[in-house]
């Protein structure tokens, strides 16, 4: 779940106009309009509360009238991205094996790696794309079953000057303790994940991010830094260099790389239960013999 803001206009009858507390009033139909549905290219959870209205515009004909009013308000939302982690039950399975599933708030047309799975089955799966259709009850994802990702290596020098500058860590620092609560719940299954996805070396590390493990979707490893402007850093790839970038859009790619992480574990967390992590022995098994390929 993520925090944001979205300017919206809502079309207002005219006895709407003449309720008591407007401002109420226009949140609850906020709620009503925006809830549980996509909108902007999110998926919007809740309407957290009413930031600012503007003054009602009134439109008359016949007699009659009707306002519209802007408003700009606080959601919580789902957004997934590329390789982000979901858990769906499988509804379907054609003659080819893809399999159709369900989600609390998507639909999922998965690409199996494998032919393990039985309808009625709950699995974890990756998400490869989504798209949010304009006022749906439920996005679509297409994905595939879950299997080992070969993710991104990056290599960047962070020195302590550059540390001081560190940008903001709201998200993160929640989701760790998102993550340390749930973790407490499960009785330690997190250490079951971490030793299953996290499979990167890290080498060791001349500097660091305070609070940062990239574990499990990046690899920090250090490189050199351009000597006439300490201001930039050279990512570093095992086949070709990538362009430089701030400090600042270096760190950011960091810390999204590492919240994803923390989504991802989240998302696992919330559903498996020693129980449960037990059940699906038979995915984490084929997930360990395709990682050592």
């Amino acid at each position: 779940m993520r925090i944001r803001n979205i300017e919206v206009e809502i079309e207002l009858a005219t006895k709407d106009m003449f309720v008591k507390d407007i401002s109420a009033f226009l949140l609850q139909k906020a709620k009503k309009i925006y809830e549980k549905r996509c909108f902007d290219q999110v998926y919007i959870l809740e309407v957290r509360q009413l930031l600012w209205e503007s003054d009602i515009t009134i439109f008359s004909s016949n007699l009659s009238a009707h306002g519209k009013v802007g408003l700009i308000l606080e959601i919580s939302y789902i957004k997934y991205e590329d390789w982000d982690f979901a858990i769906c039950e499988i509804q379907k399975i054609d003659q080819n094996g893809r399999m159709v599933c369900t989600g609390q708030t998507f639909r999922a047309n998965i690409r199996p790696t494998n032919q393990i799975y039985k309808v009625g089955r709950t699995i974890p799966i990756i998400i490869r794309a989504c798209q949010y259709p304009l006022n749906f009850d439920k996005f679509s994802v297409l994905g595939i079953d879950f299997t080992p990702v070969v993710y991104p290596i990056l290599e960047i020098l962070i020195d302590p000057e550059s540390e001081k500058k560190i940008a903001n860590l709201e998200e993160t620092l929640a989701l760790e303790e998102i993550v340390k609560k749930l973790d407490q719940e499960k009785k330690g299954i997190r250490k079951s994940f971490d030793n299953m996805i996290s499979y990167h070396d890290l080498g060791k590390a001349a500097g660091s991010i305070k609070n940062f493990d990239p574990k499990p979707n990046y690899v920090l490893k250090i490189t050199s830094v351009r000597s006439d402007d300490d201001k930039y850093y050279q990512f570093q790839g095992e086949t070709r260099d990538y362009p430089t970038f701030t400090y600042l859009e270096a760190h950011q790619m960091l810390v999204n790389g590492y919240n994803k992480s923390l989504r991802n574990m989240v998302t696992l967390l919330e559903y498996y239960t020693p129980e449960k992590f037990a059940e699906d022995e038979d995915i984490w098994k084929i997930y360990n013999l395709n990682k050592r390929k």
